[in-house]
């Protein structure tokens, strides 16, 4: 009994942080606040470690080729925390308020214990693969058993809709740009089935704010498989392609998507041509930004702090300016009308400064001779072009799943680099 503890405990010993990370990733959208507990746990493992080898963190963070990045993204993951908090000070927030920046100054402590593991890059993309499977049946689930209107996991249909879209996206890079020897591999086959769940759980939660997202990952999709297959294969890949979209099409009940984009087109119709409000989702928001930016201009550098934002778009209903509808949201549903108008420029910045940092962090690894590095690069890149764009129809920095799986993969994903530059030996970037 003795030696079975003991060898139990060394498997543990072993694997512990490849077993975090694959079910962290795995449980973010079908258990509740899944997003949180892995990271967290990843940090306090990553500060013990650097209390008990500091120099492997400096070290880590100066290592060849990742110098520059690590740099980078650290340093407008704190900058952007400097002036948020600074914002918050000024209009007297309360401390809770200040726990959207707590991500982006606790989560960089998983560097330590991430990038000193050996190829923990399948472990991840199996995890999103997982994830983004556990998603499709929730969502299915809730839609077709429950009779739910959209999907929405533990969280808000918005949120889970576009999360699921960054699991798809993980997936479909990987999917691609992974060079796995022989025809058929089981690897690929489970990124191929993670994709396309993901692209399933983000139609079935019916967010209009990620539609432009998910056509343009299945299209890349579409595209890079098609120009990587033989001219043999590419005939019957593309009449697979059109009769799986087909079958999505045919399957997807009307009331997420079809009738929601022709309520949506007639909103936007009637809305340009009258000025009316007529339904819940595109004229409300294009009324709400129209609020957002008058109450911007008033206070252009600094913003009008979030109670006094919420009163004055109060006030601007109760006039008869604007539809009445203004008053009962607590949100312009535009992470940059959010910030201008609450924050002013200096929130924008921080917003930008967010973007920037990853952006330009994994630029320098996306030509990789090395497949995984490359794959992880063009994942890290994504992210900010994917939240870019859920931005425009929802607050980002103000949601709790946004903020933190946009933090923590950021984070992990440049540690995974790290971790496979030093299991390669030789420079990256081409």
């Amino acid at each position: 009994m003795r030696v079975m503890t003991t060898k139990l405990l060394g498997l543990l010993a072993k694997w512990h942080i490849p077993l975090i990370v694959f079910l962290g990733v795995s449980s973010t959208l079908v258990v509740k606040g899944g997003y949180t507990y892995w990271c967290l746990l990843l940090s306090i493992l990553g500060t013990y470690h650097i209390a008990r080898n500091p120099t492997f963190f400096l070290n880590t963070l100066r290592q060849e080729d990742m110098g520059f990045s690590f740099s980078w993204l650290l340093g407008c993951f704190l900058l952007s925390s400097i002036l948020s908090i600074f914002i918050y000070a000024f209009h007297g927030y309360s401390l809770g308020g200040f726990q959207s920046v707590l991500p982006f100054l606790v989560y960089p402590l998983l560097i330590s214990i991430v990038s000193r593991e050996n190829s923990l890059t399948p472990v991840f993309l199996c995890g999103s693969a997982t994830a983004a499977l556990g998603a499709a049946v929730f969502a299915l689930i809730q839609i077709f058993y429950f009779g739910e209107g959209r999907a929405s996991g533990h969280i808000n249909p918005i949120t889970f809709g576009d999360t699921c879209l960054i699991f798809s996206t993980a997936c479909i890079i990987g999917f691609i740009e992974l060079e796995v020897p022989g025809k058929i591999d089981r690897f690929k086959l489970i990124l191929f089935i993670g994709g396309l769940s993901g692209l399933i759980g983000s139609i079935m939660s019916g967010s209009k704010g990620g539609w432009l997202s998910l056509i343009t990952i299945y299209t890349y999709w579409i595209w890079r498989t098609i120009s990587k297959a033989t001219p043999r294969k590419r005939y019957l890949l593309a009449a697979a392609i059109v009769v799986i979209t087909l079958a999505l099409y045919d399957l997807i009940p009307d009331h997420i998507v079809k009738h929601r984009i022709v309520s949506g087109w007639n909103g936007l119709v009637t809305y340009l041509e009258t000025g009316k409000v007529t339904e819940g989702s595109v004229s409300i928001r294009l009324e709400l930004w129209k609020v957002g930016v008058r109450i911007f201009l008033e206070s252009p550098l600094v913003g009008s702090g979030d109670f006094y934002t919420h009163l004055r778009r109060i006030e601007l209903a109760q006039s008869g300016e604007y539809s009445q509808m203004v008053a009962d949201i607590r949100t312009f549903d535009n992470e940059y009308v959010n910030r201008l108008a609450a924050e002013g420029l200096i929130g924008l910045a921080s917003t930008l400064l967010v973007f920037a940092g990853p952006l330009v962090a994994f630029n320098r690894f996306r030509k990789s001779s090395i497949d995984s590095v490359r794959t992880l690069a063009l994942i890290g890149m994504a992210l900010p072009v994917l939240y870019f764009e859920f931005g425009l129809s929802v607050s980002i920095y103000g949601t709790n799943a946004f903020r933190q799986v946009y933090a923590s993969w950021s984070i992990l994903l440049l540690s995974l680099i790290a971790a496979e530059l030093r299991i390669h030996g030789k420079p990256s970037i081409s």
